[in-house]
Parts: C-alpha cells; sequence; structure tokens
C-alpha cells in the first residue's frame, strides 16, 4: 500500500522503510534522558515480507517472561509463538531477515537492506 500511496514510487518506498527501521532500532525517547540516560538499541529485530495479512506477534507475551536473562528468554518465546502460529495458519511470510545481537545474528544494515528490497518488490 505504500508503493501505491506514493504513486508507485518504489524507490521512495523503500527509502522510508529503511529510514522508519533504523529509527526504530536506534532512536530512544528524549524524555527523561537526564535521569536514566536509556539509550538503548534495539537487541532483536525480526523483518518480514509477503502479501499475507500482517498478525500480531504480541501474543507470545501474554505470560510474563522470566529468568536471569531476559531479553534471550524474550526472543525464545517470541520465536516459539511465531512458529505456533505459522503452524496454526501457515506461513506469514514469504522472506524474513532477523538481528540478534545476543545471538550474533545479522546486521543493522542486513534489516535495513532486507526492508529496501521487499518494499522495492512491492
Amino acid at each position: 500500500m505504500l508503493v501505491r500511496n506514493l504513486d508507485e514510487h518504489k524507490a521512495l518506498a523503500a527509502d522510508a522503510c529503511a529510514a522508519l527501521v533504523e529509527a526504530a532500532a536506534t532512536v530512544s525517547p528524549k524524555g527523561k534522558q537526564p535521569s536514566f540516560a536509556a539509550r538503548a538499541r534495539a537487541h532483536y529485530v525480526l523483518a518480514e515480507f509477503g502479501n499475507a495479512q500482517p498478525r500480531t506477534l504480541a501474543g507470545a507475551f501474554v505470560k510474563p517472561v522470566q529468568g536471569e536473562d531476559l531479553a534471550t528468554a524474550s526472543v525464545a518465546q517470541l520465536t516459539e509463538w511465531r512458529a505456533q502460529l505459522d503452524h496454526a495458519y501457515g506461513p506469514a511470510a514469504e522472506a524474513t531477515a532477523i538481528m540478534d545481537v545476543s545471538a550474533g545474528q545479522g546486521t543493522l544494515t542486513e534489516i535495513i537492506g532486507f526492508c529496501r528490497d521487499a518494499a522495492g518488490h512491492a
């Protein structure tokens, strides 16, 4: 729909997607910075491309994540929920890209490239 809304300008859509992904992964809200200095970067990014209707993965966290390594446990819980949804409804994505800092998998540059390519193929 983005490409259609941009009068079929695929390059502009690709630039917009790349900028959105980079901002979502790297920009922290400015409020309370003097108190908290919370300049966190994304620990995990999952990008999906496909024609299926998007679905939320929030159901992965209906039960709170517990343990000493919440980041790794969260990724595991999200991955399991995604697999369960794909099993029940069929795959929701034709292609995916993952950046998982703890696992040393993927880079932000790869995610941005994936999103750029996906927008260009829409």
